[in-house]
């Protein structure tokens, strides 16, 4: 929604942009029916980031000129960089575990975290990712002052009620499907929702083509360029505690077996900087035409589990993390994928399944073979292409894949932690 510069009023709206320019021109061009052309800015992006293929931008088309599928209405993110709490996701995953609470000392004597990180798990179609999570605190960071202060663009005293807004965005934009009417409709989907609440600049173009005495929307273009965004209901662990007989958590509690954990868009005045990213090169959201209840829905998409390098950088100089903190030789902290073997049955070993009740049961988990992340060689190894990916509308349900990159494994190294043996035969 936009208004005029001269409205002095509070948004009635979710949200809403006030654009500083607007302009109104008409089209008669001989190939098409005649065109008024509607087209506002709204700030203006550093030049030098204007050339970036990179940059973070969110992208809104709706066209109405399609008369055999009806009105095509679509929403894409390409390129966000999305971080989760560095400091609430690792105590969320302490507290399901059971896990005491770190400690680290200053000085010349300062040694880091151990242990350096905690395993999230999140569920995969046929297994589960064991990732790790840098084991910090809220206090490490004062300590170590890795923390930044907050940053204020403008004294209060000094902003009057006639004067524009800092943020870009007034408010904010939530689409998804979140809503309970909505998911009864959609029982496969998790429930799911991306948040605009700012961003840099903005410009787009609205198209009404002259229809006798009537103007008829015919299309939408918007572009958000270095957006704000949170997103809920893409990045899932488990809130069970690994067990004793195959060091995996299990899904008995199919009502509260997992969390959804927020991400939000990196920013630089981020207050704790985070040292994960989830990378996205493109999330896209698309109307549902044909649908009983209008929501949302979600196609196909993946992001890359990574690093920050100057983040990581600046904490093992500090020596609150060690230089190999993906590559630790301890089985407990390896990031591992769990899936089943895709050419050879596994049985567990005996001695795992006397932890039972009763001792004969067969666990649930008895397929899943560990499969080690590898992760590039340097001083400072750090993930390579560890990339998820859910590859049908129909959400989680349908179950989240290792793509290709990541299925050429090599099987965890010394893993006593879980052995088996394998059967095979020839022909």
């Amino acid at each position: 929604m936009t208004v005029p510069l001269y409205d002095p009023e509070p948004p009635t709206s979710l949200a809403r942009i006030i654009p500083s320019d607007v302009t109104l021109r008409f089209d008669d061009s001989a190939d098409q029916q005649p065109q008024i052309i509607l087209e506002i800015k709204a700030k203006e992006v550093a030049a030098e980031l204007q050339s970036d293929s990179h940059l973070p931008k969110i992208t809104y088309r709706f066209n109405a000129t399609d008369v055999k599928h009806g009105a095509e209405e679509t929403l894409s993110a390409s390129h966000l960089k999305t971080t989760f709490s560095p400091v609430e996701t690792p105590q969320f995953i302490r507290q399901t575990q059971n896990l005491p609470t770190p400690e680290w000392s200053s000085g010349d004597q300062a040694h880091p975290v151990e242990p350096a990180v905690v395993l999230g798990f999140m569920p995969l179609e046929n297994g589960w990712a064991q990732l790790p999570v840098p084991n910090l605190t809220e206090q490490i960071y004062l300590d170590s002052e890795s923390n930044q202060e907050p940053e204020v663009d403008r004294e209060p005293q000094t902003q009057s009620h006639t004067d524009p807004p800092i943020a870009l965005v007034q408010g904010a934009l939530s689409l998804g499907n979140d809503r309970h009417a909505v998911l009864s409709h959609y029982a496969n989907e998790q429930p799911w929702s991306l948040t605009i609440t700012d961003a840099d600049a903005l410009q787009g173009t609205w198209t009404l083509t002259i229809e006798g005495s009537s103007l008829k929307l015919t299309a939408i273009s918007l572009e958000l360029q270095n957006p704000a965004v949170i997103l809920n209901g893409f990045f899932w662990l488990s809130t069970g505690q690994p067990r004793l007989q195959d060091a995996l958590p299990d899904l008995d509690n199919w009502v509260a077996g997992l969390r959804s954990i927020p991400l939000k868009t990196v920013s630089p005045q981020d207050v704790f900087p985070s040292v994960m990213l989830l990378e996205w090169p493109e999330l896209t959201l698309q109307v549902r035409a044909d649908a009983a209840m209008p929501s949302a829905a979600l196609k196909p998409w993946q992001f890359s589990y990574t690093i920050d390098p100057d983040n990581l950088k600046e904490l093992t100089d500090k020596k609150v993390l060690p230089k190999n903190i993906f590559r630790n030789e301890l089985p407990s902290t390896l990031p591992l994928i769990w899936q089943r073997h895709p050419y050879l049955p596994m049985i567990q070993a005996l001695p795992l399944t006397q932890n039972q009740l009763p001792a004969n049961y067969p666990s649930a988990s008895r397929q899943l073979v560990p499969y080690e992340l590898d992760a590039i060689s340097t001083e400072s190894p750090r993930p390579q292409e560890w990339r998820f990916a859910v590859t049908s509308n129909q959400g989680l349900r349908s179950g989240r894949t290792v793509l290709e990159k990541l299925s050429r494994l090599k099987l965890g190294r010394k893993l006593l932690i879980c052995p088996s043996c394998r059967f095979q035969y020839q022909g």
